[in-house]
């Protein structure tokens, strides 16, 4: 009997650490698409990722998710350096990912 609320407990929390771990792998997938092929050599600060939404596109099989990402961009370290709000450049994208995680398509928005 005491064994029941334990698998209760586990059936409960197991999805929402799937979903969790994937908004992770989201969240660091997007970090690297852009300090590698958006804004490189500028320093990234992330500033607030918002849930991971599944795409229901007809036409395009390839994306699955997509994800409402803000992040500065400042070409000095000193914002990193002293863990002070960023001064630079503040960016709203929307980053398109397949069924990995891995950015597909990245758009501007600014709104």
């Amino acid at each position: 009997m005491r064994l029941l609320p334990i698998l209760l407990f586990i059936a409960i929390s197991s999805p929402a650490q799937i979903n969790r771990s994937a908004r992770q792998l989201a969240v660091e997938n997007i970090g690297a698409f852009v300090t590698e092929k958006l804004f490189k050599s500028n320093t990234y600060q992330p500033l607030k990722s918002f849930d991971l939404q599944s795409v229901e596109r007809v036409e395009d099989k390839i994306t699955r998710w997509r994800m409402k990402h803000q992040f500065c961009i400042d070409g000095s370290c000193l914002a990193e350096e002293k863990k002070l709000p960023c001064a630079g450049n503040h960016y709203n994208f929307v980053f398109y990912l397949d069924e990995k995680m891995k950015v597909v398509l990245a758009e501007r928005r600014d709104d």
